[in-house]
């Protein structure tokens, strides 16, 4: 005997302390043909004071208070141990209830910022804002690689690299409208908003390079560079308005985001609408005003280079 308790039975009392202050199942009965599992509860939430604890009675079939075998003090400790790198973490987790994720991001940043941290102690932040982080990373380059390949096909479709920059001018009268278009619907720019960034790339281009190839072949035909933006405005003036209305309204429905589960889409179909809105417009005016100086600019340098 040890403590009052048996050497063997002692092999077992930390399982059934265990058992005894957090609960679990200690056996199944057999009513009627159907089996049950008979549940302890645990009695750790009912503890007052240590000094109840001490009194507990323990083991079975032989039993003494828990004071007599262990000693039973009141500390702080953590209740499990994390590592992240192999560093000593700990995790504070929350639930994002506005649909501004990334307002809520930069708020808590903010937070986190004022804070004065102890030396050797650094916070990160995971979950949603990393992803966000992430996928805002992945898009941007994607962005970019669209109009980096964007370019280089019409550089070799116009075997120009002047004429393709003119092209690419209609990109930023673009972002004019899909920034409005976000602001006035109240959305913010997420992941969906550049999807629907990297769309406009190829469709706005599209209208662009209608233009500018027409008064390319009309240059080439002896008109004068005035006469050809006229005559190229006037000509293509129809195709690229309906080319764009028929995107426009078909992503109308879309940027209403009715149906269920199309919230987040609506982002990307505003950005279109907005972005075609802007670009359409603006493309008929400022592409064939760049073009024409860019033209007049040239012939100038050629003429001197003669001279």
């Amino acid at each position: 005997m040890t403590s009052g308790l048996p050497l063997e039975q002692l092999q077992g009392i930390e399982q059934e302390f265990i058992l005894m202050m957090m609960g679990g199942t200690i056996t199944q009965v057999n009513i009627k043909g159907n089996n049950y599992e008979v549940l302890l509860k645990g009695l750790a939430s009912d503890l007052e004071s240590v000094e109840v604890a001490r009194e507990l009675r323990v083991g079975w079939p032989v039993s003494v208070a828990l004071g007599d075998i262990a000693a039973v003090e009141l500390e702080e400790q953590p209740t499990g141990i994390q590592r992240i790198d192999q560093k000593l973490a700990a995790t504070i987790t929350g639930t994002i209830t506005e649909e501004d994720v990334g307002a809520v991001n930069r708020a808590v940043q903010k937070e986190i910022d004022d804070l004065t941290l102890p030396s050797g102690v650094e916070i990160t932040m995971g979950g949603m804002a990393e992803i966000m982080e992430e996928s805002f990373s992945h898009m941007f380059i994607a962005i970019i690689v669209a109009i980096a390949l964007a370019y280089a096909i019409v550089v070799v479709t116009f075997r120009s690299f002047l004429n393709p920059l003119i092209i690419m001018a209609s990109l930023p009268l673009a972002s004019i409208g899909a920034l409005l278009g976000l602001l006035i619907t109240g959305h913010p720019i997420g992941v969906s908003a550049l999807m629907g960034v990297l769309m406009l790339v190829g469709i706005v281009l599209t209208n662009a390079i209608v233009l500018i190839s027409l008064v390319v072949q009309l240059s080439k035909r002896g008109m004068k560079t005035h006469d050809a933006l006229v005559e190229g405005g006037r000509t293509r003036l129809r195709p690229i308005l309906m080319t764009a209305l028929t995107t426009m309204v078909a992503m109308f429905p879309l940027a209403l985001g009715l149906a269920e589960g199309t919230v987040m889409a609506a982002e990307l179909a505003i950005v279109v609408i907005g972005g075609l809105f802007s670009s359409t417009l603006l493309t008929l005016l400022v592409i064939p005003v760049i073009y024409s100086l860019v033209e007049g600019l040239r012939q100038r340098v050629s003429k001197t280079a003669s001279n």
